[in-house]
């Protein structure tokens, strides 16, 4: 699902999807997403290439579906923070001109690519041929650690002496691996581990009430 933030970025999510629909990937070929999408801006659209979460959504959509056909992944990066449209560790982020999703057909067929977005979902498919057609895979996300936040506390001589207010909530920071497991007649045969993957904690800011003490404009850690 779209969250309802990244609505306002429904140009840039159609403009990511027209930039990847109805590909076809040949045997040997290598995709970048990135230079996709500068592609379909040079062709049809006024919009500039940014930072964008719309584009990040349409990416890691495409990722994950092409982690479930075999796809080699050339070059993948996570979110710097967890995010809220899609689970921990299977994001891509997509940042011109240093940051890209790049993907190689590695398959002896070529591979046919549906992506399409209907303003509330973004849905991406991979058609190809199966050589083994007993085996299944699927994506598994484990070994969950939170990473603690940290808590600051500053001097704020405006505020009663000993009041306290929070001016940044902050958020714990985690870290996960991303496996693929292969099954055959309902029964793990493998599996290979995808990516590490680490989010940084948002710290936590207090201010702290100090209008009857010397100004000392210092750090309370």
């Amino acid at each position: 699902m779209i969250p309802e933030h990244n609505r306002e970025n429904t140009d840039y999510i159609q403009l990511a999807t027209d930039a990847m629909n109805k590909m076809l990937v040949k045997p040997g070929q290598k995709v970048s997403f990135l230079e996709c999408m500068k592609n379909e801006i040079q062709n049809q659209s006024t919009l500039k290439l940014t930072d964008n979460q719309g584009i990040n959504q349409v990416a890691s959509t495409v990722y994950n579906a092409l982690l479930l056909s075999n796809i080699s992944i050339i070059e993948r990066t996570p979110e710097k923070f967890v995010v809220d449209y899609i689970e921990a560790g299977r994001e891509a982020v997509i940042v011109d001109p240093f940051i890209d999703l790049v993907f190689k057909n590695d398959n002896k067929f070529p591979v046919y690519m549906l992506v399409n977005s209907d303003g509330k979902q973004v849905t991406a498919e991979v058609f190809g041929t199966v050589e083994d057609s007993g085996l299944k895979s699927r994506i598994e996300v484990r070994d969950y650690q939170i990473i603690p936040k940290k808590k600051h506390g500053k001097l704020d001589y405006n505020l009663p002496r000993g009041q306290k207010v929070v001016a940044v909530e902050g958020e714990d920071g985690l870290a996960v691996n991303v496996y693929k497991i292969y099954e055959k007649d309902g029964k793990k045969v493998k599996e290979e581990l995808i990516s590490k993957n680490r989010y940084e904690p948002q710290d936590e800011i207090l201010y702290i009430g100090a209008k009857s003490v010397n100004k000392y404009d210092g750090i309370l850690k």
